[in-house]
C-alpha cells in the first residue's frame, strides 16, 4: 500500500537519494559494490564509488516520491540473471520475496545511513557461511541434452542462471553444492533458467515450506553444518520418483446406431505401436453377448493422456461426427492422427503406497456411440406465477448455467426463456449436451440493470434440499445428464415444481411499498438496496425504482451499495463496482450477525419509510466536519482518500464542502501538497 500511495505523488517531488554501503569486512577486489533496484529492471545494477577509500562505498540517484526496493551486490555483474555476489539481506530488515531492502521517498534529500553489507546496521557482524547440498530428482521428465537444471532461491535473488545443477554420474539426480550464509531460506527448480520447467513444492502439501502464502517453494534452515536436501522427485514431495503404474483400461462403443457392421470393429490412436494404424496392429473389439456394444481392454500407465477413435471395418470416426467430445473441434483431418479432432482419456496418477509402490486400479470408461457424442437436449420449464416477474423493470427472464462458463465465469443471458401461452411457465431448451452434473439459476433482465443477464436471480435458498452443491457458498438448481434427454421444472426461487398461490382467500398476499431514505450517499451515480426479499442479487431497490420495492409481511435484511462511476459496464457486476455500507456491529439496526452485518427490519400490514445515514443506524448524517483526511466520509483513512486529495491539488477533480473541510487537515483554509504530505505520513503511522 505504501507503495501505491508515494507513487500518486511522483509528479510533485523529485530528490536525491544517496545509498551508503560499508564494504571494509568483504573482499571487494577491483570491481567493488553495485546497487540493484527493481525500479530499472532489466537494466543492470550502478556502480558505486569510495572516493575518500574509507570502505563506505556511496551511490546518488535522483527518484521521485515513492517506496523502493534495492540490494547490494559485490562485483560489477551485467546481468540479474547470471553471476553472484548478492548480500543476503537480514530477516529482520529484508522485505518481499526477494529478501531487498527498503527505502521511503518524500520529498527531501535523502542521504540514507550507512549500512554493513550482509547487515542491518552500520555494525559489520562476522557471517557464518555453511554448505548446502541441493539434489532434484529429474526421472520423470523428459531432458534434452542441452537442458540445464538449475536451482533458485531467496539465497541467489532468484536469479535464474546463477546456480546451475549438475548430473556427473547420469543417474537423474542433479546436485550443487553451495556455501552461503546460515539462516533461513526457500528455493525451486528449474530448466534453463527460468525458460523452462518450473517444479517447486505444490501448493499447500506438506513440503510447501510457507504454506500460508501462494507459492509453492521448498525451504530449509541453515546452521553452522552441513546440510543434505532432497533428493525431491522434480515438482513433488517424493523423495524418489516412482515409475508409472501399468493399468488396465476397458473401453466400449455402441454400434447399433451404424447402418451396418463390418467384419471388425477396431479402437486406433497413440498409444499403439504403430500410431493411427488401421493396419498394422490395431486394437480389435468384440461384442460377446451380441447387444451391439463392442468392448477392449487396453494396457496403459499411469499419468498418461491418450487420444483414440474407433474403426468400423475401415471407417474411421470422422472429426465431424465428433463434434465437441472430440479435444479439436476445428479439425478437418482426411486421416487419422494426432492434431485431429479426437476422443482423449487422462489416466489418473498413481497413489503413491506407504511402501513406496505407487499403484492405480483397473477401471472402465462409460460407453460411447459410433461417430456421435451421443449429445442430449435439456427442456427447462420455468414457472414464475407470484413471483413478480417478469415486469417493466426487468422484462425477459431465462437461466444462466454452468454449460455455457467460460472457464469459471457464467455469462448472464445464457438461454432466455419464453411464454407463448401467458401461463406463467416460461420455456426453453439447450441442445448437444455432454454426460455429466451441470448448475444454473433463474434470472431476470431489463432496463433496471442494462439487460445484463443477470439482474434479478431466483435460486434456492442455500444449504435447502435443491441446492446442488450445499457444500458451497451458492445457492443453485442442478442437474445430471446421462444418456437421454432431460426436463427440468422448477417455481423460481423455491424447491417446488410448481408455484402455489400462499393466499388465504385464493389470491396473492398483499404487498406494502418498503421506501429507502438513505442519506449520505450524495456521491453515488447509482444507489441500491439488496437483500433478503432479492436473493441479494444487488437489485432491490434502487435508484430507478425511487428506491421503493413491493414486500409481504415479514423480516427482512439488506445492505446498501453505492455506485460512484456508472460510466462503463458497471451493471455487469453491481457488487464488484460498488462501495458497501453495512449496518453498524451492535447498532439498534444491526442483524446480530459478524460475519454479515446486515441491516433489518419488518413489514408489518402497512407501507413504510426506512431512512438511514449510510453505514449507521442514525437517521441523517451529521452536516458536520472532521478535519482528519478521511475524504470520502467512509470512515477509513486510505490511499482512496490520497486519491482524491492529488487528483483535486492537480486540478483533475473538485471537492464538496464537506470534502475540502475534511481535506484541510492543518486547517490553514487551502487543500494543497502539504495535506496529502500530513494524511500520507498518518496513514504510514507517522
Amino acid at each position: 500500500m505504501k507503495k501505491i500511495l508515494f507513487l500518486l505523488l511522483s509528479s510533485l517531488f523529485a530528490v536525491e537519494v544517496t545509498f551508503n554501503v560499508d564494504m571494509s569486512d568483504q573482499d571487494v577486489g577491483d570491481e567493488g559494490p553495485t546497487l540493484w533496484m527493481g525500479e530499472f529492471y532489466p537494466n543492470p545494477g550502478f556502480i558505486m564509488s569510495d572516493d575518500d577509500q574509507d570502505g563506505v562505498w556511496s551511490y546518488t540517484l535522483d527518484l521521485e516520491p515513492g517506496v523502493y526496493t534495492y540490494k547490494f551486490r559485490n562485483g560489477w555483474w551485467t546481468d540479474w540473471n547470471t553471476g553472484s555476489g548478492w548480500e543476503e539481506v537480514p530477516t529482520d530488515c529484508e522485505v518481499g520475496q526477494f529478501g531487498d531492502r527498503e527505502v521511503t521517498v518524500l520529498n527531501e534529500n535523502i542521504n540514507i545511513d550507512t549500512v554493513c553489507f550482509n547487515s542491518c546496521s552500520a555494525e559489520c557482524i562476522e557471517v557464518i557461511y555453511s554448505t548446502v547440498t541441493f539434489q532434484v530428482d529429474m526421472s520423470d521428465e523428459e531432458l534434452s541434452q542441452n537442458d540445464v537444471v538449475y536451482v533458485q532461491g531467496s539465497f541467489n535473488g532468484w536469479c535464474g542462471f546463477c546456480n546451475p545443477m549438475s548430473d556427473v554420474n547420469e543417474d537423474d539426480i542433479w546436485e550443487l553444492t553451495l556455501e552461503i550464509p546460515v539462516g533461513e531460506y526457500e528455493y525451486l527448480f528449474t530448466t534453463n533458467g527460468w525458460n523452462g520447467l518450473q517444479g517447486g513444492a505444490p501448493v499447500g502439501s506438506e513440503c510447501d515450506y510457507l504454506s500460508s502464502d501462494e507459492f509453492g517453494n521448498y525451504g530449509f534452515s541453515l546452521l553452522e553444518t552441513a546440510l543434505l536436501l532432497g533428493p525431491y522427485c522434480f515438482g513433488t514431495c517424493w523423495d524418489t520418483c516412482q515409475p508409472p503404474d501399468e493399468v488396465d483400461v476397458t473401453f466400449y462403443v455402441d454400434m447399433n446406431a451404424a447402418e451396418s457392421i463390418a467384419d471388425n470393429v477396431y479402437m486406433i490412436g497413440n498409444f499403439q505401436l504403430f500410431p493411427w494404424s488401421t493396419s498394422f496392429f490395431p486394437t480389435e473389439m468384440l461384442d460377446d453377448d451380441g447387444d451391439g456394444i463392442y468392448s477392449a481392454t487396453v494396457s496403459l500407465q499411469s499419468g498418461q493422456t491418450i487420444e483414440y477413435k474407433f474403426v468400423n471395418g475401415n471407417e474411421v470416426e470422422s472429426d465431424e461426427d465428433l463434434g465437441g467430445c472430440g479435444n479439436n473441434v476445428n479439425s478437418t483431418c482426411t486421416t487419422p492422427g494426432d492434431n485431429c479432432n479426437n476422443r482423449e482419456l487422462s489416466i489418473p496418477n498413481c497413489e503413491l503406497l506407504e511402501n513406496g509402490d505407487c499403484v492405480l486400479e483397473n477401471f472402465s470408461v462409460d460407453v460411447s456411440s459410433f461417430s456421435s457424442c451421443s449429445l442430449q437436449s435439456v427442456n427447462f420449464s420455468i414457472d414464475l406465477n407470484y413471483s413478480g416477474y417478469p415486469n417493466a423493470d426487468y422484462d425477459q427472464c431465462g437461466v444462466n448455467g454452468s454449460w455455457c462458463a467460460d472457464g469459471e465465469s457464467w455469462p448472464g443471458n445464457c438461454l432466455t426463456l419464453s411464454d407463448d401461452n401467458n401461463d406463467g411457465i416460461f420455456e426453453g431448451s439447450i441442445d448437444g449436451i455432454l454426460a455429466g452434473d451441470y448448475e444454473f439459476i433463474v434470472f431476470c433482465t431489463g432496463p433496471a440493470d442494462g439487460y445484463s443477464g443477470w439482474g434479478v436471480q431466483l435460486g434456492p435458498e442455500v444449504g435447502s434440499s435443491c441446492d446442488f452443491d450445499s457444500s458451497d457458498e451458492y445457492g443453485n438448481y442442478g442437474f445430471t445428464v446421462i444418456d437421454s434427454d432431460l426436463d427440468v421444472a422448477v417455481c423460481g426461487g423455491s424447491c417446488d415444481e410448481t408455484c402455489t398461490d400462499n393466499g388465504d382467500d385464493g389470491g396473492d398476499l398483499p404487498t406494502y411499498s418498503v421506501t429507502f431514505d438513505i442519506d449520505g450517499v450524495d456521491d453515488c451515480e447509482f444507489l441500491s438496496v439488496t437483500g433478503t426479499w432479492d436473493s441479494w442479487s444487488g437489485w432491490g431497490a434502487t435508484t430507478d425504482t425511487n428506491m421503493t420495492v413491493e414486500l409481504e409481511d415479514g423480516e427482512y435484511e439488506f445492505t446498501i451499495l453505492c455506485v460512484e462511476d456508472t460510466s462503463g459496464e458497471w451493471y455487469n457486476d453491481i457488487w464488484g463496482n460498488s462501495i458497501q455500507y453495512s449496518a453498524p456491529v451492535g447498532g439498534s439496526c444491526w442483524n446480530n450477525n459478524d460475519d454479515y452485518p446486515n441491516y433489518i427490519f419488518n413489514v408489518s400490514g402497512s407501507d413504510m419509510t426506512l431512512s438511514y445515514c449510510a453505514g449507521s443506524c442514525d437517521e441523517t448524517c451529521s452536516t458536520g466536519c472532521n478535519a482528519n483526511g478521511d475524504v470520502n466520509a467512509d470512515g477509513v483513512l486510505n490511499v482512496v482518500d490520497v486519491v482524491n486529495l492529488v487528483s483535486y491539488v492537480l486540478g483533475s477533480s473538485s471537492l464538496t464542502d464537506s470534502e475540502f473541510c475534511s481535506s484541510d487537515v492543518n486547517e490553514d483554509g487551502t487543500v494543497n501538497v502539504v495535506d496529502i504530505v500530513v494524511i500520507v505520513n498518518i496513514i504510514l503511522g507517522g
